[in-house]
């Protein structure tokens, strides 16, 4: 959204529409026993995050970092996907996903780990100028509305 403002893109500040925040997922039936955050820091447990420098990485870090715990990390993924797939197949006995991507899992558990309150990763929307900025405008009216947020929110974003 930075180069959409940069470039004068849109004729409007963009809104944050939604944020996301991390969970602490377990592959479905929790086999590793992971009842915390701090168990990420056990050795005999196969732990997957997101690598540095992309969004979910840098939010597990801060979370981490935050919360005290020095994970013993096995695997660093390119993206939340590759994190949810390791969890999913049973290659992974712990990682931080996106709440939303536990929600839309049906191989994954979530464990309580307070990450619900942040840190988030915050979604920003504007109608770009152009020939369909009228259309682009109504769709922005609509993720904005309460039906909008609503839809938003059964898909585990927080609705700010």
């Amino acid at each position: 959204m930075d180069d959409v403002v940069v470039a004068e893109l849109g004729n409007e500040a963009p809104v944050v529409f939604a944020l996301n925040s991390l969970s602490l997922a377990v592959p479905a039936g929790n086999p590793g026993a992971v009842s915390s955050l701090t168990d990420l820091e056990r050795s005999e447990l196969y732990v997957s995050l997101c690598s540095a420098g992309v969004p979910c990485g840098d939010l597990s870090e801060e979370a981490l970092t935050t919360s005290g715990v020095s994970a013993e990390v096995d695997s660093l993924e390119p993206n939340v996907k590759g994190v949810l797939a390791k969890l999913e197949n049973g290659d992974a006995d712990a990682g931080l996903v996106y709440s939303t991507d536990v929600i839309s899992s049906d191989g994954v558990d979530e464990v309580p780990a307070g990450l619900s309150a942040g840190p988030f990763t915050e979604y920003a929307i504007v109608a770009l100028n152009g020939p369909a900025h009228a259309l682009g405008e109504r769709f922005v009216e609509f993720v904005l509305s309460q039906r909008g947020r609503g839809i938003l929110a059964d898909y585990g974003f927080v609705v700010p």
